[in-house]
C-alpha cells in the first residue's frame, strides 16, 4: 500500500463527518459526565485548592494547570472540558498522521471517538490524560517526520506534546524515548530542546509556579513496594543490618504482615520515613535485591503486569471480583467495582460539592452502560503490553519490509513501558493508556482493510 504524502498541512482526516461526529461526542459525553470523572487523587487536589495551599506530589506543572484553568479548584468541570478538548483533538492529529489511506483514517475516527476510550478517559480529571495527550502528539511528530525533516507547522505541535507530556514521568520517558528519535534522524537541536524543556518543568516547575514541595516523595514508592514483599516472604534471606534499616522506617510487625504484592501502596505505612532517607533506602534495597533476586523480579512482575508483553506474562488483575461465590459488591469499593481504573466511573468530590445538569442523570447513565461492560475485563483493555505487542505485530505484517520506520516511531511508548518495568507502583490501565489507544487505533485500521479486502475478494 502507498504511503501517504505529507504537506505538513494540519488536516483532520480531510473528512466533515469525522469532525461532526468528534464534536457530537464531546458535547455527549460532557453533558452526561459532568462535572467529570475525579479520581480521589485530584478530589485532595481540589480540597488543596480550596484552602489556599498546593503540593507538587502528582507533579507541580500539572497541579498548577488544573489550578489555573479550575480557578483554584471552583469549577472543576473546566478544567474536565480543557482536558477533554486536548484528548480529542491530540486523537484527530495522531490518527490523522497514519500512514493509511484517508478513508481508513476516517472509519477508525468514525468508530473510537463514540466509544469510552475517547469520552470517559477524555473527561478525566487525571495528569494521565493531559500526559496521554501529549505523547499521542509526539507520535504524530514521528509518523509525519520526512527523513531528517520536520515541517515548520508541525512545531507547536511538537511543544504542545512535550508540555503535556511533563505532567506525567511516564510522559517524560516518552519525551526521552521521542528525543532519541529525533536525535538519530539528525533533527539534533529539537531533541535537544525536548528534553531539554521537559526537565525544566520537571525538576523546576514547582519553584517556577510556586508549587509547594510535599514531604512525602512518591518516586520512592516502587523501592518500598520491593522492600515490603521481599521482608514479608517467608523463605527471604535478610541479614541482621538490614533488618534494623526496615525497623527505623516502619515496625517489624508491619514489615512482616503478608500483603498483595500488586501494589506498592501496601508499603506506604514507611513512606514518611523513607522519604528523609532515601540514601539509606537504596542501599537497603540494593543489599535485599541482591540476596534475594526472585522474589524482587516477582514483585515487579506483579505491578508491572500493565506493560509487560503477553505470551510469558500475564494480563493485569482484573477490577471486577472475578469469584462469582463472593456477593455481589462484596470486595468492591464502589459501583461494584473493586478499582475502576480503566475508566472511571464515579466522582470523588464530597457529595455536598456535586451538581447535576437537567435530565443528566439518563445521559450518564447511558454513556456509562458500555463502560460497565469494557470495565468487566479491564484485564484484558487495559494490558498496554498486550496492544503495544499487537501493533508492532499489526505493522510488520501491513508494512513488511518497510516496517523498520514505522517501528522506531514507537520507541516512545516502548520507553513508557521500560520505565513502568522498573518503577511502576501498580499495574494501573491509566498509565499505559496512550499504547491501549493506539493498538485500538491500528486494529481498527486492519479491520478496514480487512473488510476490504473481503468484498473485493466476494
Amino acid at each position: 500500500m502507498m504511503q501517504k504524502k505529507f504537506s505538513g498541512r494540519i488536516n483532520f482526516t480531510g473528512e466533515r463527518l469525522a469532525r461532526v461526529v468528534g464534536v457530537l461526542s464531546f458535547m455527549v459525553y460532557g453533558y452526561g459526565l459532568f462535572p467529570g470523572r475525579i479520581y480521589k487523587d485530584s478530589a485532595t487536589m481540589f480540597q488543596l485548592m480550596s484552602e489556599g495551599r498546593s503540593t507538587d506530589q502528582w507533579n507541580a506543572l500539572y497541579f498548577w494547570f488544573i489550578s489555573v484553568t479550575s480557578n483554584k479548584g471552583q469549577f472543576p468541570f473546566l478544567s474536565a472540558l480543557i482536558c477533554a478538548a486536548l484528548f480529542y483533538i491530540s486523537l484527530f492529529l495522531f490518527v490523522d498522521a497514519l500512514p493509511t489511506q484517508e478513508e481508513n483514517k476516517r472509519k477508525t475516527l468514525l468508530v473510537i471517538v463514540v466509544t469510552p476510550f475517547v469520552g470517559v478517559f477524555g473527561f478525566t480529571i487525571g495528569h494521565d490524560v493531559t500526559a496521554t495527550s501529549g505523547i499521542l502528539l509526539l507520535l504524530r511528530a514521528l509518523f509525519v517526520m520526512k527523513k531528517s525533516k520536520l515541517q515548520k507547522n508541525e512545531l507547536f505541535i511538537v511543544a504542545l506534546g512535550v508540555v503535556l507530556s511533563s505532567t506525567s514521568i511516564l510522559g517524560c520517558a516518552a519525551v526521552f524515548g521521542f528525543s532519541v528519535v529525533l536525535f538519530f534522524r539528525n533533527r539534533k537541536l529539537i531533541s535537544i530542546l525536548s528534553l531539554s524543556i521537559c526537565a525544566a518543568l520537571t525538576l523546576g516547575s514547582a519553584s517556577l509556579f510556586s508549587i509547594e514541595r510535599s514531604e512525602s516523595d512518591l518516586s520512592i514508592a516502587a523501592v518500598l513496594g520491593d522492600l515490603k514483599c521481599i521482608a514479608q516472604h517467608p523463605d527471604s534471606k535478610i541479614e541482621e543490618k538490614d533488618w534494623e534499616s526496615l525497623i527505623e522506617l516502619a515496625p517489624k510487625d508491619l514489615w512482616l504482615e503478608p500483603m498483595s504484592c500488586t501494589v506498592a501502596d501496601n508499603a506506604f505505612f514507611a513512606l514518611e520515613n523513607a522519604s528523609r532517607s532515601k540514601s539509606k533506602v537504596l542501599e537497603t534495597w540494593i543489599s535485599l535485591a541482591r540476596n534475594n533476586p526472585q522474589i524482587m523480579l516477582q514483585a515487579r512482575i506483579h505491578r508491572a503486569s500493565n506493560a509487560l508483553p503477553p505470551i510469558f506474562f500475564r494480563s493485569p488483575p482484573n477490577m471486577f471480583d472475578t469469584s462469582y461465590s463472593n456477593p455481589v459488591g462484596a470486595v468492591a469499593a464502589s459501583d461494584l467495582q473493586i478499582a475502576p481504573d480503566l475508566f472511571k466511573t464515579s466522582v470523588d468530590l464530597p457529595i455536598n460539592e456535586l451538581n447535576e445538569l437537567p435530565n443528566q442523570r439518563i445521559l450518564e447513565t447511558t454513556v456509562l452502560l458500555p463502560t460497565f461492560f469494557l470495565n468487566q475485563r479491564s484485564d484484558l483493555w487495559g494490558w498496554g503490553g498486550f496492544w503495544l505487542t499487537l501493533t508492532f505485530l499489526l505493522i510488520i505484517v501491513r508494512f513488511r519490509n518497510a516496517a523498520r520506520p514505522q517501528l522506531v516511531n514507537l520507541i516512545p511508548l516502548v520507553c513508557v513501558h521500560l520505565t513502568l518495568i522498573l518503577f511502576s507502583p501498580s499495574p494501573s490501565p491509566r498509565y499505559v493508556f496512550a499504547s491501549i489507544l493506539v493498538g485500538i487505533v491500528f486494529s481498527l485500521n486492519f479491520a478496514v482493510d480487512g473488510l476490504k479486502w473481503a468484498r473485493a475478494k466476494a
